[in-house]
């Protein structure tokens, strides 16, 4: 019984081991000698001759380090790499990132187990780059975007150090591939290069160290080939146009043992640099597998396989990622619903009211049309379309000042610059001005012209332009002034010719009178003496008449004048009057200089100051302040008294001819006097009024005078006018 149990003891740990190890065999397929056998597939980039003699002693290495594994290389192109995966018929693959990353997504594989390391001139290389060489006599071919149009030989679309690399390059200069350019997939990188070497090609997409292979094996002069998008790579041996990527990954179908596959792994990772068949391989060896992030990257940006075509998405797969994102476009389609309702209903209020305004502009008598910012027309209605002759077509979008504005009343040029509406839209003001529009039959039209700006940006700026026929109103005026000029010459002939009789009528009643002497009835001397005194009181009448008349006519012309020296003449001719009453008159501020006549400027003072000496408050010596104040373009001066005032009720009355407001026995007077000097102050193109707060408060008499611009002359602030003046 011991013996069974020693022999026991024996076999079983040696039967479970050998069980242990015939479960971890890898799923590959059996040698001739029994030995497993693991196809190793190695992508043909150099082509097969090329990369074999690269291979073959990595291939030995496996077997010389894994004894119970037979390795057998297989190089394939890059369809044989594809079918071979698919079926199954390969067990460990290394080819380039972008194969794996398409492979990955065709079918299962398991993640990379290794990357390899290269080797150039004894430093090691574990990323890869592309190049995108052109013959150097192409002054043509600078940069990524002079290829648009070209022809480039690449090995692969499926590349990534033979063609995606470049691809973003030139993606990001503008040029989608293969939109942009003609793209010829000619297999190896050897033969892209020799495609540009025969003309065949414009630029060839190879990977880092192919030039340098040319140049080294003299298959290529050096300088003859050259870089577009030349980067500079610090530590980098290479000639690159791209951004590098990690080297190649070593990976293995889902197929073989996990426990073969950490063998495999762990013999890459033992290779040495200064191994012969690191060496003969021309590789540094492998390391830990890299980061192929960035290829992935690489093709989704270009939309390549395996991102060229959207993935199935499920209802549920959209609302488990995008359920916040879809709620949120819900809201925003509710939202943008009503903001659509919301847009209607204000469109169809806007075209309702650009009905109503049609319909408006269509209504109204006057003309109305609209301008741009550049002066032409964008709308006019049909009052000013009959007015002026033309038809719509003819005036929108032309330039309403060269059409009917282009030259003055008497038919000179009207320069554009000096167009009121030119103007408004230079400097945004409003204007009210008389021009004349010129019919399209040539006859003038004159016109009330209204010019309001409007406000806006762009097509929005620009002006209103209303206008109004006045051929009639200018034709009343006409006559109107002639009527008048006839009333003045009426006026003038009889104030001048009836004094003549009226002049007999009180001589031969004064003749009279000394014939009766004292011996005449008593009665007959006082019924003459009412005559004499009528005609006195008809003469003065009369004279007042015919200086009323005169106002404007032939007096002297208008000229620039100093004020102050209108008012020290008017105060000399009133000396006499001034010294009597005792009164005390004064002059204020600085005068300005003002355009008038002179003999109605020294009149207009005159009646003024007269009148504020003559109308005092017994037992008050007069006060006269003058003085003077800028308005809005013009000047206004005051004529301030402290005399018997003025009830406010007469103020309507005062500057009518022959009003008077006083009983004659109390004040001399026709009641003409204010009536020339609101004829003289609207003559000059100013305006006159009264203030008084009553009987006994004084009166302030203000009358405007037009503003020359010219600056005020220093005076004495304040003056006595009493004694100075002769």
């Amino acid at each position: 019984m011991g013996s069974v149990v020693a022999a026991l003891s024996r076999w079983f740990p040696a039967s479970c081991a050998l069980l242990l190890a015939v479960c971890l065999l890898p799923a590959v397929a059996r040698a001739g000698n029994g030995a497993a056998e693991l196809r190793f597939g190695v992508f043909a980039y150099l082509g097969e001759e090329r990369t074999r003699a690269k291979y073959r002693p990595l291939a030995d290495y496996l077997n010389d380090a894994l004894p119970d594994l037979r390795v057998r290389l297989e190089v394939l192109p890059l369809d044989g790499i594809h079918e071979r995966i698919a079926d199954g018929s390969l067990d460990i693959v290394t080819t380039n990132p972008n194969h794996f990353i398409v492979s990955r997504g065709r079918q299962p594989l398991t993640g990379v187990i290794a990357t390899l390391v290269e080797s150039y001139d004894g430093r090691a290389l574990d990323r890869l780059g592309g190049a995108i060489l052109v013959e150097d006599r192409r002054t043509d071919l600078t940069r990524p975007a002079d290829l648009r149009g070209r022809i480039i030989a690449a090995p692969s679309t499926e590349h990534i150090g033979g063609y995606r690399a470049q691809a973003l390059e030139l993606l990001e200069a503008g040029v989608r591939l293969p939109a942009d350019a003609t793209v010829v997939e000619v297999g190896q990188h050897d033969t892209a290069v020799q495609a540009v070497l025969d003309g065949r090609a414009d630029a060839a997409f190879v990977r880092n160290g192919v030039l340098e292979h040319w140049e080294r094996s003299g298959k290529v002069a050096p300088g003859r080939l050259r870089l577009i998008n030349e980067r500079a790579v610090p530590g980098f041996p290479h000639r690159v146009s791209t951004r590098l990527y990690p080297e190649w990954p070593v990976f293995a179908l889902p197929h073989v043992n996990e426990r073969v596959v950490r063998r495999v792994a762990a013999a890459l990772f033992a290779l040495e640099p200064d191994h012969p068949a690191a060496v003969a391989a021309g590789i540094h060896g492998y390391t830990i597998p890299a980061d192929y992030l960035p290829v992935e990257e690489l093709a989704r940006t270009l939309r390549l396989p395996p991102f060229d075509r959207a993935p199935d998405v499920t209802r549920a797969d959209l609302w488990r990622h995008w359920g916040t994102v879809l709620s949120a476009l819900a809201a925003a389609g509710l939202v943008a619903a009503g903001s659509a309702a919301v847009l209607m209903v204000a469109l169809g209020r806007e075209r309702a009211a650009r009905h109503r305004f049609q319909t408006l502009l269509s209504s109204l008598g006057e003309g109305v049309y609209g301008v741009d910012r550049q002066g032409l027309c964008t709308f006019i209605n049909p009052a000013a379309l009959r007015m002026l002759g033309f038809t719509r077509d003819e005036v929108v979008g032309h330039d309403q000042h060269a059409l009917f504005h282009h030259r003055r009343p008497d038919g000179s040029p009207y320069p554009h610059g000096e167009c009121p509406v030119r103007r408004t839209l230079e400097d945004g003001a409003s204007r009210e001005t008389e021009e004349v529009f010129w019919r399209k039959s040539g006859e003038p039209l004159p016109i009330r012209l209204k010019v309001e700006p409007v406000h806006g940006v762009g097509a929005d700026a620009g002006a209103v332009v209303t206008f109004a026929d006045i051929s009639e109103l200018k034709a009343a005026v006409d006559d109107l002034a002639r009527s008048n000029a006839d009333l003045e010459q009426f006026a003038y002939v009889v104030s001048h010719d009836l004094r003549q009789p009226l002049r007999m009528v009180s001589s031969y009643t004064q003749l009279l009178a000394r014939s009766l002497g004292d011996s005449g009835d008593t009665s007959v001397r006082e019924f003459m003496g009412f005559i004499r005194d009528g005609a006195r009181r008809m003469d003065q009448m009369l004279v007042s008449l015919l200086e009323y008349s005169r106002v404007g006519r032939g007096g002297e012309p208008m000229e620039d004048l100093d004020s102050r020296a209108l008012a020290d003449e008017a105060i000399r001719f009133l000396s006499p009057a001034i010294a009597e009453a005792g009164a005390r008159v004064t002059i204020e501020g600085d005068w300005p200089t003002v355009r008038a006549s002179r003999n109605e400027a020294v009149r207009l003072f005159q009646n003024l100051i007269g009148n504020a000496v003559k109308y005092r408050a017994p037992g008050f010596p007069p006060v006269v302040d003058l003085s003077v104040r800028p308005v809005a373009g013009a000047w206004e001066f005051t004529v301030r008294d402290n005399g018997i005032g003025i009830d406010p009720a007469q103020f309507g009355r005062l500057f009518k001819v022959f009003q008077r407001l006083h009983v004659r026995d109390a004040y001399e007077g026709t009641g003409i006097g204010l009536a020339i000097c609101r004829r003289i102050v609207e003559r000059h193109g100013g305006t006159i009024t009264v203030e008084s707060e009553g009987a006994g408060r004084g009166s302030a008499f203000r009358f405007t005078l037009p503003d020359t611009g010219a600056a005020p002359a220093a005076a004495p602030r304040s003056a006595s006018c009493q004694e100075s003046r002769p």
